[in-house]
């Protein structure tokens, strides 16, 4: 018992010289460095499997001196396992290459199938063209309609990022008939505006002279589809109707001034004026023994009601009235807006919200 301790220093010394000496290839030789083993021509599987056996061979005959036949009874089993494994890697090899084979071969039918069904296809549809043109002609122009209404939303793209917020440039947002309903009512306050000044005599009665300078009242739509569009965005016609007669006065200004002058005029009068005429008279007077009648001139005095000219000063009260008017595009450009806004409202004219027919030609 007490030889054993020892017996198994003495192996474990022998294990650390094992561990110092240089590794042996199958012949007891060193093994070749990789550059002298990667001139000569590689082994097989089955001769690698040999010499790494017969090295663990040599190498436990070495360390320990015993066990050599029970170690080559291991490589045996060793050299056997691994040729089990050789088999079944090249039984699952020709498997996998007979499925390839047989897949290659049915995407080979299902293609030709393709093309035939292809070339059945094109020829059922040239022959019905050629005897249906009209559903044909009425498909292709549906689907150039499609391809406009498509192109015009995509027209609408154009984006314009300031801070955190995206919104569309180019577009009118706001639904045509709100569009269309807000020009309406914009064009009523211009129509009232005119009819006041063809009314400005009876609206302002007492004065002698009436002087007007008015200006054309009229708008461009684009200018204030525009203007809404970048103020209010998706306007509607009930959320702007206030904000209308602020653009109005804004675009026109009514101003009426008083004013009197000394003025002289040619007046016609009438008054009685005495005049003298000539009268003849008839009279009597005794010839003998008769009255002989005779006739005589005097002159008398007489009324005459008539007129004359006279001029005179008087006092002429006279109205000024006058009606400025500028574009919706001036007031734009001096309402504050900021430099996004103003770019695009420009963009917004330029491009007609795209809906240049949206207000008729």
């Amino acid at each position: 018992m007490k030889n054993k301790p020892r017996e198994g220093r003495k192996r474990a010394g022998e294990r650390t010289k094992l561990r110092s000496r240089p590794k042996r290839g199958s012949l007891g030789k060193p093994r070749q460095k990789p550059q002298e083993q990667g001139n000569q021509n590689r082994p097989s599987d089955e001769e690698e499997e040999k010499s790494v056996a017969e090295e663990v061979i040599d190498l436990a005959v070495d360390a320990f001196g015993t066990g050599a036949e029970e170690l080559s009874e291991a490589s045996n089993k060793f050299s056997k396992e691994m040729q089990k494994r050789r088999t079944q890697k090249e039984i699952m090899k020709r498997e996998g290459e007979a499925k390839a084979a047989s897949s290659a071969g049915l995407y080979k039918g299902i293609g030709e199938r393709l093309e035939a069904l292809t070339s059945k296809t094109g020829e059922a549809i040239t022959a019905y063209i050629s005897e249906n043109p009209l559903p044909v002609i009425l498909g292709g122009l549906a689907l150039v309609v499609v391809l406009i209404v498509t192109s015009s939303f995509s027209a609408c793209g154009l984006m314009l990022t300031g801070g955190d917020d995206a919104v569309l440039t180019s577009c009118f947002t706001a639904g045509d008939g709100a569009i269309k309903a807000v020009e309406k009512d914009y064009k009523k306050l211009e129509q009232e505006l005119q009819k006041k000044m063809d009314q400005l005599e009876k609206s302002h009665k007492g004065y002698d002279e009436y002087r007007k300078s008015i200006a054309t009242i009229s708008h461009d739509p684009f200018e204030l589809a525009a203007l809404l569009t970048v103020v209010y965005e998706s306007y509607t016609e009930r959320g702007v109707k206030a904000y209308l007669q602020t653009i109005l006065d804004a675009q026109y200004e009514f101003t009426t001034t008083e004013s009197t002058e000394t003025r002289t005029r040619t007046v016609t009068k009438w008054h009685f004026v005495t005049r003298t005429r000539e009268v003849t008279k008839v009279g009597f007077k005794w010839q003998g023994f008769m009255l002989v009648p005779y006739t005589y001139t005097v002159t008398e005095e007489y009324q005459s009601y008539e007129s004359y000219q006279e001029e005179e000063q008087y006092q002429c009260k006279i109205l000024t009235a006058k009606l400025t008017g500028r574009s919706i595009d001036d007031y734009v450009r001096s309402m504050g807006l900021s430099e996004q806004q103003l770019f695009r409202y420009d963009l917004l004219l330029q491009t007609k919200g795209n809906k240049p027919e949206i207000f008729g030609k």
